[in-house]
């Protein structure tokens, strides 16, 4: 009799620690760690947690397929169907963005047997609902090329992902607004000298969303929501500025600029560019506005005694400073601070991984560093070497990066206390 309360609690707190799990909450390490000092068993429930993550992954790509083959269906035979009214492709369109948020709902809240499942035909709406959206432009004949159907997409996806609070509706909204916001830049300053605005305002929006995922904290409800503002906006943010650690994208950009030619003896020739008459990209200066205000909200709100706080706020407020230099002079030869920026988050997030026991941040910034260090290989010695010698010395080079890596962590396990795994 004494062991029946005991298999009760036990199994209630493995109830609780799976919904703490899943709402985000904690981390899968931590939970296992919570069930062994209870006594508890974690083998099963950490298999139950594992299949529901392979689940949800499943429904997740199931409804990106499905929704990819009714989309290709609709285009392939809308213009097959002229003979049938435009309403009627309309109410055809919305009446099945309406089964899948009605079947989601269905499964997910009202009949919760499936949630999973209904989460993925939420999404499958969602996705639905934006390629519905430039379906429309086509049926009524309206202007393709401009990027305001993803605005609209975004404005309809992103309401959704906070009312069923679904962390895969919410990343497909922030894709398309990231979108919007790219192809608007590009296509109000579409000549060459200006290519640099685009990605100026996308490193900008990582910066932003990076921001917004702390300031979501404060409030509980809205918790399970910050590792995807973090995590996209720090994975937009780095491949932005690994984009422009390059030399040549600062060269490409420098020969955008006309130069003034003079003539001798009918020859010409550029003796100077011409830098007169260049302004930054207004999507831009407002951003980088905005950025300091939701940087410096997001370090008071988490406390600026941690030192963690204190080095990322600064590490944030230094790329805004090189941000707001490569808008006013793209011509300068940026490809050095940029590099530093990259391995300086990269480190940082080794750095908080290590501090918070989270592998995701230790894992994402070892690859970044790892690219990184390649890229650089390339740029500067595929020219040098033949191409047998090329791989064969990045290769040796790799291969004593991680004995040195092995090294440090069996120093690190070698401490009292240190635990293999």
């Amino acid at each position: 009799m004494a062991t029946g309360p005991d298999t009760e609690f036990r199994r209630r707190l493995a109830t609780e620690i799976q919904a703490w799990r899943e709402e985000g909450l904690i981390e899968e390490p931590l939970a296992q760690a919570l069930l062994a000092r209870q006594g508890a068993r974690p083998g099963r429930f950490l298999a139950a947690i594992r299949l529901g993550l392979i689940i949800t992954a499943l429904s997740a790509i199931g409804a990106v397929a499905v929704g990819a083959g009714v989309l290709l269906f609709v285009a392939a035979n809308l213009k097959g169907g002229e003979d049938i009214p435009s309403f009627l492709k309309t109410g055809l369109l919305f009446g099945g963005i309406g089964l899948a948020y009605y079947g989601g709902y269905l499964l997910q809240f009202r009949f919760p047997i499936q949630p999973r499942v209904g989460s993925a035909l939420i999404l499958l709406g969602a996705i639905l609902f934006q390629a519905a959206i430039f379906l429309l432009e086509q049926i009524y004949n309206m202007p393709v090329e401009s990027p305001i159907g993803l605005l609209l997409g975004a404005a309809g996806i992103l309401p959704l992902a906070y009312l069923m609070g679904s962390r895969f509706v919410l990343f497909l909204g922030l894709v398309d607004l990231a979108a919007w916001l790219g192809w608007q830049v590009e296509s109000q300053h579409p000549d060459d000298p200006e290519v640099v605005a685009p990605f100026l305002a996308l490193l900008l929006i990582g910066i932003l969303l990076h921001g917004f995922g702390y300031l979501h904290q404060r409030w509980p409800p809205l918790a399970r929501f910050t590792g995807i503002y973090v995590g996209l906006g720090l994975l937009a943010a780095l491949a932005i500025v690994f984009l422009m650690s390059f030399g040549s994208f600062w060269e490409e950009i420098r020969e955008g600029f006309p130069c003034q030619l003079r003539d001798t003896l009918h020859h010409y020739r550029c003796v100077e560019r011409d830098y007169s008459g260049y302004a930054p990209a207004t999507e831009v200066l407002i951003l980088l506005g905005v950025a300091p205000v939701v940087v410096v909200a997001s370090a008071l709100m988490r406390g600026l005694r941690s030192l963690e706080v204190r080095a990322e706020s600064f590490l944030l407020l230094a790329s805004l400073v090189l941000v707001g230099i490569a808008a006013a002079r793209p011509w300068f030869p940026l490809a050095v601070p940029f590099n530093l920026l990259f391995f300086a988050a990269a480190l940082g997030c080794i750095w908080r991984g290590y501090m918070q026991a989270d592998n995701k941040f230790v894992y994402g910034g070892l690859a970044a560093i790892a690219i990184g260090l390649f890229a650089r290989y390339c740029e500067t010695s595929w020219g040098l070497l033949p191409r047998s010698g090329f791989f064969f010395l990045g290769g040796v080079l790799l291969l004593l990066l991680a004995a040195a890596m092995e090294t440090a962590r069996r120093r690190m396990l070698a401490r009292p206390g240190g635990e293999e795994g």
